[in-house]
Parts: structure tokens; C-alpha cells; sequence
């Protein structure tokens, strides 16, 4: 049995704020919500390259499908389908560093991994190194205007 005839008085330990998951609204204060966060955003490879690297991916694929002598046993997307050479052609340079890479980004098996794995990141690495030299050369380059020194 308590001391006091209700739980409103001053040290007797209730604290109703104990029954509840939250604090309990009294209407003195307005809590003040913290600032929206942004989300840090996915770091692609740049558009321009993402194109061309599709283009060069379908190729690939193609031509790995022809050259395989059980092509008449699974399709040309067994190998890699439309959004899987996006999620490539996506990828920035420096996450394609081996075949698990790949296999890991697609959710593919170690088999498919041995089978074209290595194939796409030899042929992605060419791509961005041929890349880096084409930006270089272009950096290179004087402005036209100081070329011609009008």
C-alpha cells in the first residue's frame, strides 16, 4: 500500500513516462526534429562511358556465344542478360578488379565465374584503360584558339 492517495504527488517514484515506449506529450515543449539527412548517392561511372561499354559488352557476349561449341544448349542471356550488362557498364573502374567481383555485383555461381568471369574483366580493363588513354591525349591537346593565335 502507498503513502499517497494517488500517483500526482512529488517523490513518491511513479513516473508514468515509464509505461510508455516514448516520452509522454505535455504540450509545454514541441520537440524539435532533427535535420533530413541526405543519402550519400551511388557512384557510377560516367554516362558517356556507360554506353559505349554496353555496346562493347554486347559484343563481348556474342562472340563468346558464338565461339562456344554447346551454344546449341543454353541461350545467348545464360551468359550475361540486357540488365546484367547494365549493372556492368554501371560499375566504376576501380570495384572491377577480379572475376569474383562480377559474380558477386550479378549474384552468379562460381562455375559461371570460371566460365566468363575473367573474360568480362579482361574486357572491361581494356575498355577503361583505352579510356584513360583517350582522356589523356584530349588533356593534352592545346585549345584550338592558342593553336591558331589570333
Amino acid at each position: 500500500m502507498t503513502r499517497w492517495c494517488c500517483p500526482g504527488h512529488i517523490g513518491n517514484g511513479f513516473s508514468l513516462d515509464s509505461l510508455f515506449l516514448g516520452p509522454t506529450y505535455t504540450g509545454l515543449t514541441v520537440p524539435l526534429a532533427e535535420p533530413a539527412r541526405k543519402r550519400k548517392r551511388n557512384k557510377y561511372r560516367p554516362k558517356e562511358q556507360r554506353r559505349l561499354l554496353q555496346e562493347a559488352l554486347e559484343d563481348w557476349r556474342m562472340e563468346t556465344y558464338y565461339k562456344s561449341p554447346n551454344r546449341i544448349f543454353f541461350r545467348l542471356t545464360s551468359i550475361l542478360t540486357d540488365s546484367d550488362i547494365l549493372d556492368i557498364a554501371k560499375l566504376r573502374p576501380e570495384v572491377v578488379n577480379s572475376s569474383t567481383d562480377i559474380a558477386m555485383v550479378l549474384n552468379r555461381s562460381c562455375e559461371w565465374e570460371m566460365l566468363y568471369g575473367s573474360g568480362i574483366v579482361e574486357m572491361v580493363k581494356n575498355f577503361d584503360s583505352s579510356c584513360q588513354m583517350k582522356d589523356e591525349v584530349s588533356s593534352d591537346e592545346e585549345p584550338l584558339a592558342k593553336q591558331i593565335q589570333i
